[in-house]
C-alpha cells in the first residue's frame, strides 16, 4: 500500500442529526497546551483551566516548536522570544497574514494594502522581500477614495526550500471601485537560490487556488474555488511536486467545506499523521452550523463520524492534538460568547472547555484562530 493510499482524511463533517457516543465513560484529561486567539485575545488552555496570555492582538502565528511567536499589536509586526519575551519589531505597519514553516526555522508575512507585501524571514529577524503585489488609492465618482490592493493569499513552505503563494497581478483601476483583484496566478520559489527567481503559472479561467497544508510524505491540500461553470469549492490532495508541471488535481477530497470569517477553508494535515482536518457544511432550519467529527479514508472511500463539534455562526478549526487522541474547535456563537470544544477522538464524546461572553452587537472576528496545540 502507498504512503499516499494509507493516508486517512479526517474531515469535520457537518450533520443535523449525528452526535457522538453516550457519555458512560470518564472524562479524559485536557492534554497539554492549546492556544487560541480570540476576540484579540491569545488564550492559553490547559487541564489546569484557562489564562489569556496576551490582550490587543491583531493576528498572531506560533512557531511548531512554541519556541517564537509572530504578533500584531499596536499596528507593528512583532518577533517575541516566548521564553524570554524578548521582542524585535519586524515592521512598522501590521501583517494580514502570518505563517511559519514545518521546523520554525522561517517565516513569512503579508503586509498591510498601504504596501501589500510577501516578505521571509528567520528566527533573527532577518527579511527579505519576495513580492510585491499592485495598490494604489482609487474612487468612483462622488466616492472617497479607497486603498485597493491585489490579493496575496494560499502562503505555504512545501519543504525547506521550496515557498508557493497565489495572487493578483495586473493592473488596477484608478476609478473603479468594484475591480475584481482575486488571485488569479501561483507562485514558486527555491529559497535556496532567489536569485532564479518566481516562476508562476496562470489560474484556469476565473479559478482561485488557495494552498492550505502539506505533509512530507502524503502531499499538498490545495483548495479550488471554482468559476462560474465550475462552482464551489474543491479540495484536493496533490501528491509531492517541486514544478508546476507536476501538479495533479487527480484526487479530490470530497464533502462541501466550511469556509470561516476570514476566508480559510478548514482543511489541514496534521504533522507527521498524513492526515488532513476539514469541516463540511450543512445547516439546521434555524441556520446553525453544526460539525461532526469524521474519519474519511481515500483508499476504502468510506466515511466514519466522530464527536460533536456543536454548532456556531462562525467554527475554526480544528485542531489536532499532536498524539491523535483528541481534537479542538473554536466556536462563535453571535451575541453570546466564543468557546472552545475538546473532542475526544477516541471515547467519542465532546465538551466545552473554555468562554468568553460575547458583545450582543458584536460580530466574528476574522482574525479568531486556533494557534496550536503543544504537547
Amino acid at each position: 500500500m502507498s504512503q499516499k493510499s494509507a493516508a486517512k482524511i479526517i474531515i469535520l463533517a457537518l450533520s443535523l442529526g449525528s452526535l457522538g457516543a453516550g457519555c458512560a465513560a470518564p472524562k479524559a484529561a485536557f492534554p497539554g497546551y492549546l492556544y487560541v486567539l480570540a476576540d484579540s485575545n491569545i488564550v492559553e488552555i490547559t487541564a489546569q483551566g484557562a489564562t489569556t496570555i496576551r490582550s490587543g492582538v491583531q493576528t498572531a502565528a506560533i512557531s511548531p516548536d512554541g519556541a517564537y511567536l509572530l504578533v500584531v499589536e499596536g499596528g507593528k509586526t512583532l518577533l517575541v522570544k516566548t521564553e524570554t519575551n524578548e521582542t524585535k519589531t519586524l515592521a512598522d505597519r501590521p501583517a494580514r497574514r502570518l505563517g511559519w514553516n514545518a521546523d520554525g526555522s522561517r517565516f513569512f508575512f503579508v503586509s498591510d494594502p498601504e504596501t501589500n507585501q510577501l516578505e521571509i524571514g528567520d528566527r533573527l529577524g532577518n527579511l527579505t522581500l519576495l513580492y510585491r503585489g499592485p495598490h494604489r488609492q482609487a474612487a468612483a465618482e462622488g466616492s472617497e477614495p479607497a486603498t485597493l490592493y491585489g490579493e496575496i493569499s494560499g502562503c505555504l513552505f512545501l519543504d525547506e526550500k521550496t515557498f508557493v503563494f497565489s495572487a493578483y497581478e495586473g493592473v488596477i483601476s484608478p476609478t473603479r471601485t468594484d475591480q475584481d483583484l482575486s488571485a488569479n496566478k501561483a507562485f514558486m520559489i527555491d529559497l535556496a537560490s532567489t536569485e532564479a527567481g518566481l516562476r508562476s503559472t496562470k489560474f484556469p479561467d476565473g479559478e482561485i487556488w488557495r494552498f492550505t497544508a502539506v505533509d512530507p510524505q502524503t502531499g499538498v491540500l490545495l483548495v479550488v474555488v471554482g468559476n462560474k461553470q465550475t462552482g464551489g469549492i474543491r479540495p484536493f490532495l496533490c501528491p509531492p511536486f517541486t514544478e508546476w508541471e507536476d501538479l495533479n488535481f487527480a484526487t479530490p477530497v470530497p464533502g462541501t467545506y466550511f469556509q470561516s470569517a476570514n476566508g480559510a477553508f478548514s482543511v489541514a494535515f496534521e504533522s507527521g499523521q498524513g492526515k488532513a482536518c476539514g469541516l463540511t457544511v450543512a445547516t439546521d432550519n434555524r441556520q446553525r452550523n453544526k460539525a461532526v467529527f469524521t474519519v474519511y479514508d481515500d483508499e476504502a472511500q468510506t466515511s466514519e463520524t466522530g464527536p460533536d463539534a456543536g454548532w456556531g455562526d462562525n467554527i475554526v478549526g480544528p485542531a489536532v492534538h499532536p498524539d491523535g487522541t483528541a481534537a479542538a474547535a473554536l466556536v462563535y456563537e453571535e451575541a453570546k460568547e466564543w468557546r472552545v470544544v475538546f473532542m475526544d477522538l477516541e471515547a467519542g464524546t465532546s465538551r466545552t472547555v473554555w468562554t468568553r461572553p460575547a458583545a450582543k452587537n458584536g460580530a466574528a472576528n476574522p482574525n479568531d484562530s486556533i494557534l496550536i496545540w503543544l504537547r
